[in-house]
């Protein structure tokens, strides 16, 4: 359990973002331009302590809606509310950033 569980106006920030009841965060929006250099159909992405999956908005917006994302956080709360956001459309995982529970190269970006 991280500090962060028990702030949940700040996971419900996140969970805003995510479903659309708050505009896209400015930083999501300058790392898809990023991304877009590196990014081609099919590639893996793992977004590192993801919050409540929020830059995922505008991946699917902004690169692909069909986009195969992991999101991995410490914070249980912050990945009980990205599954609710997007239910089957992501991988979310409750981990400890540096141990995770993925295999060495299993990811593109």
């Amino acid at each position: 359990m991280t500090h962060w569980d028990n702030d949940t106006n700040y996971g419900e920030d996140f969970y805003k973002i995510a479903v659309g009841q708050l505009p896209e965060m400015e930083c999501s929006k300058s790392i898809c331009d990023i991304l877009r250099q590196f990014y081609s159909t099919g590639k893996r992405v793992l977004d590192v302590a993801c919050g409540g999956g929020h830059y995922l908005r505008s991946l699917h917006k902004r690169i692909d809606p069909n986009i195969n994302y992991t999101g991995i956080d410490a914070t249980k709360y912050y990945i009980e509310l990205a599954k609710k956001a997007y239910r089957k459309k992501a991988e979310f995982k409750s981990g400890n950033i540096f141990d995770t529970p993925f295999a060495d190269q299993s990811f593109d970006i």
